[in-house]
């Protein structure tokens, strides 16, 4: 079917819906006239766009959607910017124009280096056993630093009536466990492993071995709680993955690991925790039995990482750009990092919510 036949074919598919020419010749402005909505509508509308569009740099997809998100951004920007600018004294308005300053200021964030993760790693160096160690855990879990499991509370996926606890795999440097397996993904995990070390040492100022040495056990823990996951596949499939537990029975399936403790300290009552759901309970429950049989320090070691992981964006500009050269070059596809400014539109968003 070539172009003479695109709009007949679309508006008889659309024909019960309202549709301007304007708007019709736009969806088909991207079109690919060797291509027949019988066979495969996507590539029949998109095509030409597919194969002649060239993402910006600093993204790794682009699309309408895209388009609109980028227009929101300058918006909510200048919002910002105008809100800023009258220096407001209280309120969400000054936690608004705080967060957006201190963060545009790169000139403090360099200078500070890495002082903004010493309360963290205090609580992490402090712990003198496994169960200390959980408990620092906890803490930074309501802080946004991840750690083998990961908690999420949403709609109850068999009451939607309901909110409830969501307990799920965590834990990984990299997408997912077949990235530390499959030859496929060989290449990133080189790049992975070279990228670890060389982040702890720029991060932590530590001497080559002692940042190698380090890498070692992360990584090493690392494969061993990918070993555990889920795949992706069977990820998505609810059936699979929709478990409600009482949260004594999800305890008892999961030995090795002091949950309630962990619990407490990320601010989850037990009121809060009579029943969960688990998405992944064979990984969970592996991997509570990896955590017993690690060594205290190897688990230290992996705590400082995931702090530095999760932080790494709020730090220093070189540990940032760091970061972004792995996560946003290597595996999302970007070859610029965005302007700081629309990073910063993007998590204030995020953190500040409605």
């Amino acid at each position: 079917m070539h172009n003479s036949g695109l709009a007949h074919e679309l508006m008889r598919m659309l024909d019960h819906m309202t549709i301007t020419d304007t708007h019709l010749a736009r969806v088909l402005d991207g079109a690919d006239p060797d291509v027949r909505f019988q066979d495969d509508l996507f590539r029949a509308v998109s095509g030409t766009w597919l194969k002649n569009h060239e993402i910006p740099a600093d993204l790794s997809s682009d699309g309408s959607f895209m388009a609109l998100v980028i227009e929101a951004e300058q918006h909510v920007r200048e919002i910002i910017e105008e809100l800023a600018a009258t220096h407001p004294e209280s309120g969400e308005p000054q936690q608004i124009a705080n967060f957006y300053n201190s963060w545009m200021n790169t000139e403090a964030a360099n200078a500070k280096g890495i002082d903004p993760l010493a309360a963290d790693l205090k609580s992490i160096n402090a712990a003198t056993s496994k169960s200390e160690l959980a408990v620092a855990l906890g803490h930074l879990l309501a802080t946004g630093v991840g750690t083998f499991f990961g908690i999420d509370v949403d709609t109850d996926l068999n009451n939607p009536e309901r909110y409830t606890t969501f307990f799920y795999q965590s834990g990984i440097g990299l997408p997912d466990e077949a990235y530390y397996r499959e030859p496929q993904f060989e290449e990133v995990l080189a790049k992975y492993r070279t990228f670890v070390p060389s982040f702890l040492q720029l991060a932590y100022g530590w001497s080559e071995d002692v940042a190698s040495t380090k890498a070692a056990m992360v990584l090493d823990l690392e494969k061993a709680i990918a070993g555990t996951h889920m795949n992706v596949v069977d990820s998505r499939d609810t059936d699979k993955t929709n478990n409600p537990m009482s949260w004594d029975a999800f305890v008892a399936a999961t030995p090795g690991f002091p949950w309630s403790a962990t619990m407490t300290a990320a601010g989850f009552s037990s009121e809060k925790l009579t029943d969960v759901i688990v998405l992944n309970p064979e990984a969970l429950a592996k991997s509570a039995q990896i955590w017993e049989n690690t060594p205290l320090e190897h688990l230290k070691a992996y705590s400082r990482w995931r702090v530095l992981r999760s932080r790494a964006t709020f730090l220093t500009e070189a540990i940032d750009k760091a970061s972004f050269d792995f996560y946003g070059r290597v595996l999302s596809g970007a070859t610029e990092q965005r302007d700081r400014w629309k990073r910063g539109v993007q998590i204030g968003r995020a953190s500040c919510r409605e």
